[in-house]
Formats: C-alpha cells, sequence, structure tokens
C-alpha cells in the first residue's frame, strides 16, 4: 500500500510543462513554461534535451563516418546553439537552475545541418523540413525526477487573412 501511495504523490507531483516555438530570422526561440502543479512551487533544475529521430542508424558502412560521428550529429530540424543559454558544445542539451510555476525559460536554437557526409546538392534544403522538435525535459526536484517527452511542430501557421489583402486603388 506505501509503494502505491508513493507512486500516486509521485504522479500528482508530476510537472506540468508547456513548451512552443516561436520562429525568428534565421533561428527559433523555444519556450518551456511550467504550468504545474501549483504545490511543486518550483524545480529545481530543468534539463532540455533535442532527442534524435527514430532512424537506425547502428549499421556502418566501410569508409564511412564513426560510429562517434553518428551519435554526435543531431539528427532533427533543430538544435540549441552552443554555448548560448548554457547549451552543450554540440547543442544537444541545455540545463538551467531553478524554474518556479508560472515562469517560463527561452532557448535559442538554429537549425541542424546535414553531416559532412551528406553531399547530395540542397542537402541543407532537404534536412528535414517541418519535422517537429523531439525533446526530453528532465525536471528534478530533491530527490525526485521526472522525465517529460515531448514533440513540438515547427509548422508555421499560415495567416489567411493575408491571403485576402488587397491593396487600396489609389
Amino acid at each position: 500500500m506505501a509503494r502505491i501511495e508513493a507512486e500516486r504523490w509521485a504522479a500528482e507531483q508530476t510537472p506540468k510543462l508547456v513548451v512552443s516555438f516561436e520562429p525568428l530570422f534565421r533561428r527559433v526561440r523555444l519556450y518551456v513554461f511550467l504550468e504545474g502543479p501549483q504545490h511543486l512551487k518550483s524545480v529545481e533544475s530543468l534539463t532540455v534535451e533535442v532527442l534524435n529521430d527514430d532512424h537506425d542508424r547502428s549499421v556502418n558502412r566501410p569508409g564511412g563516418p564513426t560510429p562517434e560521428e553518428i551519435n554526435t550529429q543531431i539528427w532533427g530540424p533543430y538544435q540549441f546553439i552552443p554555448g548560448v543559454n548554457g547549451a552543450d558544445d554540440i547543442g544537444r542539451r541545455v540545463t538551467v537552475r531553478s524554474l518556479n510555476v508560472g515562469s517560463s525559460r527561452s532557448f535559442e536554437m538554429k537549425r541542424t545541418r546535414p553531416p559532412y557526409w551528406q553531399t547530395s546538392p540542397n542537402a541543407e534544403v532537404k534536412w528535414y523540413p517541418h519535422h517537429p522538435i523531439r525533446l526530453r525535459l528532465i525536471c528534478r526536484h530533491g530527490d525526485q525526477e521526472w522525465v517529460i517527452v515531448k514533440s513540438v511542430s515547427t509548422e508555421v501557421p499560415h495567416d489567411e487573412d493575408a491571403d485576402q489583402y488587397e491593396e487600396p486603388d489609389v
């Protein structure tokens, strides 16, 4: 019974995170908002990690990239900008200290570039167009740790009113 009660308590404490995406010129801004629960008050740390797509890249071809190069590559549309907002050297993860309920943090991101061994024409244009950003968010508070996986759409909403706008006659 004690185990069931502990699991219920941990579930009630699970942070509710809202993640959104804002396109900027040549970059994007990712927002992480800690919505609740109110009784949690804050998390002591938040780690946001960019996850790879679901493709299996375990087969290594002779003369191809090394397993380390494959593992270092971010296989998705966006990465954090290395060194900005505390992002690591490859732009895979960033950790912030303390986030209060009702507060948010923003993180600068840039398009992930194709690896050097993918040399097709227009590789950058074809590199994950309109794919979601896959994230793992790790919240810590005391001895509790919660791992939350989210997928954030990178589709930019289309403004239908803009299509109907006509220049006035002069």
